[in-house]
């Protein structure tokens, strides 16, 4: 058999396999997300695990970083999941006033020459301030449900970084093996570069995370506004799906606020808006910046398109796949057309 033959059927092979995975991946998106999110938490530990294995063995590294995750829940999280269950439980019992309110502002402000409860359409907004009670208990049972099904993800995403934390070695070499060896090294330099910029995209987010959820919780506090920990705590969190989670957060607070008059409002967005400004003036540009390398643009386009086709898990993921599609495209196609 002729040897140029015999690697044109490889490559040919090899790009076979290459669609029908995509197209695999595509089909079974929710698994596949799964496991990307895995490899983004493991390529976030992986540094560390390396780091440390070279003095103790990586089973006992890794037993260690979970045994510290799970100190670091006990000793902190349960205590504010505890504070946060009071604030949460007190806000949903007052939401109705707080939309009555807002109706009320709304009958009595003029807006060229109209009421602004008349240029708005305010049906369904009374109808489910009106129904918000029986509604929560109508969907308790749901809320039950998809909270055991949020600890069983949980549970097995856990499971799964284990298995990628403690076989590192075996899954690269097993997945090295699937390319021709004359690609082998670039491939390895390519998974190294993804890994890196993932890996780098969690810490990263996390401490964004951090950062605006502790600056609201204390400006909010300093103004002495209602449940400004919960307000603090979901502004941290939503943070993790760029552009809409602030805005949600910030309507969030404005609703609790409104009952306070147009000083509380101003404090709110005095607040929304120092946080936002100095993440993303002083700790973005270093910590996502010089991680991922993406320009903004980038990222918003990213979260469209992976909102279309993969939900609110392709938001949250959405600059992590930018950057692994980024690397990708440049190496394989911008590095390859601008050689010499």
């Amino acid at each position: 058999m002729d040897i140029s033959n015999f690697k044109n059927y490889k490559m040919i092979i090899f790009f076979i396999l290459v669609v029908i995975t995509l197209f695999g991946m595509y089909y079974f998106k929710d698994v596949f997300m799964l496991f990307f999110a895995s490899y983004v938490i493991a390529a976030s530990l992986m540094p560390l695990v390396d780091k440390l294995s070279k003095k103790i063995p990586r089973s006992i590294v890794v037993s260690l970083i979970y045994l510290v995750g799970f100190g670091l829940f006990t000793l902190i999280l349960i205590p504010l999941i505890s504070l946060l269950y009071k604030e949460t439980v007190l806000f949903i019992k007052n939401i109705p006033e707080y939309f009555q309110m807002i109706m009320n502002y709304l009958s009595t402000t003029d807006f060229m020459g109209k009421k602004l409860i008349e240029v708005i359409n305010t049906e369904n907004a009374l109808m489910s301030s009106a129904s918000f009670g029986s509604t929560i208990i109508d969907k308790s049972i749901n809320f039950t449900v998809s909270l055991i099904y949020g600890f069983t993800i949980a549970f097995t995403l856990a499971i799964i970084v284990l298995y990628m934390l403690l076989d590192k070695s075996e899954i690269k070499d097993y997945f090295l093996a699937l390319f021709p060896k004359n690609m082998r090294n670039k491939v390895k330099e390519l998974s190294s570069n993804i890994s890196t910029k993932v890996g780098g995209y969690v810490v990263g987010q996390l401490l964004m995370m951090f950062a605006v959820g502790l600056i609201t919780f204390i400006g909010l506090a300093i103004f002495k506004l209602p449940f400004s920990l919960l307000i603090g705590f979901i502004a941290g969190v939503l943070d993790i799906i760029p552009i809409v989670g602030p805005i949600i957060a910030f309507g969030l607070a404005i609703i609790v606020v409104f009952p306070k008059g147009i000083a509380a409002i101003i404090a709110v967005c005095a607040v929304f808006a120092f946080a936002q400004w100095s993440t993303n003036t002083f700790l973005k540009p270093i910590v996502l910046g010089k991680m991922l390398d993406l320009h903004p643009l980038i990222i918003i386009f990213a979260i469209f398109a992976f909102e279309k086709f993969l939900g609110v898990s392709g938001v949250i993921l959405a600059p992590a796949i930018a950057a692994t599609l980024c690397v990708l495209f440049d190496e394989l196609y911008v590095k390859t057309i601008n050689k010499e």
